[in-house]
């Protein structure tokens, strides 16, 4: 298809600094399932302009699958699906807690 990728990272960066972001934390979050030790990272930016918020999560070794989804291929074409974390859910949570001023809602 062509175009450049980016890694997590990069994209992170890039937000960061679009949404002028000046205070991060990152989150440790244990991998529910001991047998597999994959592991959660939440990043977490704050005090960012116009009161936006940006939250992401890096699952360790994950491939592109939406987290607490379903397989379409194999783990081993695709990399690891997590269980560990309901990305719907966090979704949902995320847009209950914003509030729609800064979303750009009237």
């Amino acid at each position: 298809f062509g175009g450049e990728s980016l890694s997590f990272l990069e994209s992170l960066s890039i937000w960061k600094k679009r949404l002028k972001c000046d205070k991060e934390e990152i989150e440790y979050i244990d991998g529910l399932k001991k047998k597999t030790q994959k592991d959660i990272l939440k990043y977490s930016f704050t005090n960012c302009s116009t009161n936006s918020m940006l939250n992401a999560y890096l699952i360790e070794s994950g491939g592109h699958f939406w987290p607490h989804g379903f397989y379409y291929l194999n783990e081993k074409n695709s990399g690891y699906l997590t269980n560990d974390l309901d990305a719907t859910k966090v979704v949902i949570q995320f847009f209950k807690q914003t509030p729609k001023s800064i979303m750009g809602v009237n």
